[in-house]
């Protein structure tokens, strides 16, 4: 637990900046780069190739191996999914909870691009992951049906990278972005009050009244 001169574990926790799976992460923000010059007008895109490294976590392969990685039906595949969450931030030009309710799930335009997707692997990418520090490298390349090009990338010197260290902005912006909706902004404002004081609390008792849903 800490104290008394030993660090408290959650200084050694890797937070992720974003709500899904870590190992597509990198492929998101790629994508999200790429989208702001697509502007949304994904009917032109004619082939997207995502270039990843390989997960020594998830056996070896990527988070694209898999039919269920393309036909996903239910948040928990959807956002471990490179080609799903590549489409989303194609066509919204930002992953966030929505990307994965039952309109985007079921979206004919969503599925038809993600059958445009071609996910390979980058050796040195894979160089890049297995280095210490690691470092999650991916390129988006995004071919338009008039020829365009479209190429972004996240390698890890952008302030993108899943290893870097989080400031308490980032923080606290995933997790108005995480609870707004169910809480209301006014709720999360408290709730983030308390919960950058904790040490001043009495009793941590005061907190689970916070998060309950009105009826």
């Amino acid at each position: 637990m800490g104290d008394g001169g030993a660090p408290f574990k959650v200084l050694e926790a890797m937070i992720k900046p974003r709500a899904f799976g870590a190992n597509v992460i990198s492929s998101v923000c790629s994508a999200e780069k790429a989208a702001a010059a697509l502007k949304g007008v994904v009917r032109d895109v004619a082939c997207v190739v995502v270039e990843v490294y390989r997960s020594r976590e998830s056996g070896g392969s990527s988070t694209a191996a898999g039919e269920h990685y393309w036909r996903p039906d239910s948040r928990e595949t959807a956002d471990h999914s490179i080609p799903y969450t590549v489409a989303a931030a194609l066509m919204d030009g930002r992953v966030t909870p929505r990307s994965f309710d039952d309109a985007h799930l079921r979206d004919p335009a969503l599925h038809a691009l993600i059958r445009k997707i071609e996910v390979v692997e980058n050796e040195e990418f894979t160089k890049a992951y297995e280095r210490v520090p690691v470092q999650h490298h991916t390129r988006v390349t995004v071919v338009t049906a008039s020829g365009e090009r479209i190429v972004d990338e996240s390698r890890g010197d952008r302030g993108d990278d899943l290893s870097d260290r989080k400031s308490d902005a980032q923080i606290a912006a995933k997790f108005r972005e995480l609870a707004g909706g169910a809480l209301g902004d006014k709720r999360v404002d408290a709730i983030l009050d308390r919960l950058w004081r904790l040490e001043d609390l009495r009793s941590m008792a005061e907190l689970p009244a916070l998060f309950v849903l009105e009826q």
